[in-house]
């Protein structure tokens, strides 16, 4: 094998390993990162859930809406509830760029008997709502993550292939 084409296995297969440590690093941050949320996001549904200790039936009365980022319009829903003979119609607190509810659409959710402008929507709330974008996020990022990771086997495997065939007829 000659001196340049031995420098050149060499480097591909250290830029290689580096590049694969360098992935794992990332990834172990990025988890780290991920727990810090979803302990944030667990403080948050629970002060939103916090007092509510009494199921009624909603009607969604209208769904707000308002410009978001990047000139996107986000959604939430209007809640119309009826307790102990008094009317309220209380906003959701998620916003979202999809609209959850329709109008005229029952929906259980929970009040605070001795605050009952305090809601909780079990089935929509700030942890429903974050779930499902890490949801779109990781399939986003899972194809293109897999595919770069085949083909990074697909290389290591053909250099080490290749390196072996070169070793046998030197043998040979």
């Amino acid at each position: 094998m000659s001196t340049g084409k031995k420098r050149f296995s060499v480097s591909a297969i250290v830029i290689i390993v580096v590049f694969v440590v360098s992935m794992i690093l990332i990834f172990a941050y990025s988890g780290k990162t991920r727990q810090d949320t979803f302990s944030a996001i667990e403080k948050e549904v629970e002060q939103e859930s916090q007092g509510c200790d009494t199921d009624v039936t909603a009607v969604i009365s209208e769904i707000s809406t308002r410009e978001g980022e990047e000139y996107k319009s986000v959604y939430a829903p209007v809640y119309s509830f009826e307790y102990k003979g008094n009317e309220y119609n209380v906003q959701g607190k998620v916003w979202d760029t999809d609209r959850h509810y329709e109008v005229g659409q029952k929906v259980p959710i929970k009040i605070d008997s001795s605050d009952p402008t305090h809601i909780y929507d079990p089935e929509y709330n700030s942890e429903s709502m974050i779930t499902s974008v890490f949801l779109e996020e990781g399939i986003m990022f899972l194809v293109p993550g897999l595919v770069f990771l085949i083909i990074i086997v697909a290389v290591v495997v053909c250099v080490v292939i290749n390196l072996m065939k070169k070793a046998r007829s030197q043998n040979e």
